[in-house]
């Protein structure tokens, strides 16, 4: 056992893969008309790829945490906060490039387009880029107060973001006029519905760094710490589960999960199925994959979407959105060898080692000053 070794998380790089893998294929199902050829049977698809937004943010929680909350105690707060500006510039030109793109393609008008660059309307694709391009801003403050006041702020921060519903509830399906859409966008209220919001986002992303302080002393003391906390997170979860189910029954939440009621209006359902997925997810990945020795040689390519998750996501939503909706098939054995067919070529294409190796050199960043200065890249490429 080296300490190279013992440096990264390998499961939590195979979390990030597998969660761009899920978001890819759904949006690839949707430019190849795959879900609307399955009508009602696309809900038994969407209950898995239904899970990739929540665990896409997730592990960004968790990225914070053990990357750049780590740095900020290190070297303070300054030490980062370029490094963030950057990679908050990276997602909105990630999210202007999607949005360009569904206008070639057709899927968008000029107007369309143009308001959705400004946070008034949705892309086709890569609205998680947008709200990335926000969260990663909100990270400065929010690293400076965790630094401070220790885990306990992030249980703090996912409360109020819930009592803070309670206000903006009232706000819903209110016209906002001119600001409506921008509301909907940033604080998932007014009457245009989009979800996530950067506001109840950032469940996740809280909820991701809490349980990445969990990992902190993972290399001594394993990962007992980090299962108890997501045994916690899940419980609490399930809790709000069955106080929904009471009253839709357990079915009828878990197709509300599935077919975008509850994401849509931000329903705190949409968050508690989601981080169950979430710890489900990490803890299984957590058991079957190798903690303390190197990933085979042969996981390199399928883990390349993981190294560069940014170019990764948004290549892949700029090629979708630059297919013209015409390829749309109404047949779902086609659709389906479609949509994996552009999962195998995007894999081969970001493994590439020019692309790679590119990528890697634009995502290093300075976080020491002086002669002892550390380049240091996010694990999986951010």
């Amino acid at each position: 056992m080296t300490g190279k070794t013992l440096s990264r998380l390998n499961f939590i790089d195979v979390a990030r893969s597998y969660a761009i893998v899920l978001a890819l294929f759904s949006h690839a199902m949707i430019a190849f008309g795959g879900f609307t050829a399955l009508g009602d049977d696309a809900l038994k698809i969407k209950l898995f790829t239904r899970t990739a937004t929540p665990l896409f943010v997730f592990m960004f929680g968790m990225m914070l945490e053990l990357v750049y909350a780590r740095k900020a105690r290190e070297n303070g707060l300054p030490s980062v906060v370029r490094r963030l500006v950057l990679r908050s510039a990276q997602c909105y030109l990630g999210y202007q490039l999607t949005v360009i793109a569904g206008v070639i393609g057709g899927h968008t008008t000029l107007s369309q387009a143009t308001h959705a660059m400004f946070f008034m309307d949705s892309a086709v694709f890569g609205n998680i880029l947008r709200l990335y391009s926000v969260a990663m801003l909100l990270a400065i403050p929010i690293i400076w107060i965790r630094c401070r006041t220790g885990p306990l702020s992030l249980v703090m921060m996912l409360f109020t973001i819930w009592l803070g519903d309670t206000i903006l509830d009232q706000y819903s399906g209110v016209s906002l006029g001119r600001l409506d859409a921008l509301a909907g966008i940033l604080l998932g209220t007014g009457s245009t519905l989009d979800g996530p919001s950067v506001w109840h986002g950032m469940t996740f992303v809280f909820a991701g760094m809490l349980v990445a302080a969990s990992l902190h002393n993972w290399k001594q003391a394993g990962l007992k710490q980090f299962n108890y906390t997501l045994l916690a997170m899940a419980a609490v979860c399930m809790a709000i589960v069955a106080w929904l189910a009471a009253d839709v029954s357990l079915s009828g939440v878990i197709r509300r999960f599935a077919n975008y009621q509850y994401r849509s209006h931000n329903h705190i359902g949409y968050y508690a199925v989601g981080l169950i997925a979430c710890a489900a997810t990490l803890f299984v990945l957590s058991r079957i994959i190798p903690l303390h020795s190197k990933m085979p040689g042969w996981t390199r390519v399928p883990l390349s979407f993981s190294r560069s998750s940014l170019l990764s996501y948004s290549l892949g939503n700029i090629i979708l959105s630059l297919l013209p909706a015409s390829m749309a098939s109404q047949n779902v054995s086609g659709a389906i060898f479609a949509s994996l067919l552009f999962l195998a070529v995007l894999l081969l294409l970001v493994s590439s080692r020019q692309l790679e190796a590119g990528y890697r050199w634009a995502s290093l960043v300075r976080f020491e000053p002086g002669a002892g200065r550390i380049l240091l890249r996010m694990p999986g490429g951010g």
